[in-house]
């Protein structure tokens, strides 16, 4: 009797086991905000756009993260944007993001900041867009006079899409008092 209780209960754990379920490189917009919290950011959707898919946008340190998840709820995209007054928090807030969503070690992390140049004028060798890819993500930063952006794309959740650029449209528009009045 004693045998067959404890074969039953390790069989139980078996098919537990075999059917738990792993999110390894799928993460949701909770697992993001929860490790950017870790870094010491409160983040607090102050948009949400709703279609195909669902962006919700975060304002930190002069920047904008914007989240897009697909229909499943998991994090296919971020996109960090700052205007030309928020340079100097960039590299911070993007050494977090990309900790965030992709779950890299530091010293990865470190090595796509140090691949992609954080500069503030784009990269001529690359035509104005350094990228450069891990196992599962695909990293493009590009910048000009008016800001600068990173796109992190998750290759298992959008893997035929290459991140594309363009800081014209993708830049935050921070207004200042100073301009409202002038206009």
């Amino acid at each position: 009797m004693k045998k067959k209780t404890v074969l039953s209960f390790i069989l139980c754990l078996i098919i537990f086991l075999l059917s738990s379920c792993t999110r390894v490189g799928e993460r949701d917009g909770t697992d993001f905000i929860v490790n950017m919290a870790k870094y010491g950011f409160d983040l607090t959707a102050e948009e949400t756009v709703s279609t195909e898919y669902l962006k919700e946008s975060y304002y930190v340190n002069s920047c904008k993260i914007s989240v897009y998840l697909n229909e499943n709820s998991k994090l296919y995209r971020l996109v960090l944007t700052y205007s030309k007054t928020a340079p100097k928090d960039f590299c911070f807030t993007a050494k977090c993001c990309i900790a965030s969503f992709c779950g890299l070690e530091e010293a990865i992390t470190e090595d796509i900041v140090s691949t992609l140049g954080f500069s503030p004028s784009p990269p001529d060798s690359t035509k104005g867009v350094a990228r450069c890819e891990s196992e599962y993500y695909l990293f493009s930063f590009t910048c000009d006079k008016a800001g600068g952006c990173l796109i992190i794309d998750s290759l298992r959740l959008n893997p035929t899409s290459a991140p594309t650029v363009t800081v014209r449209t993708t830049v935050p528009k921070i207004t200042s008092a100073e301009e409202s009045v002038s206009s």
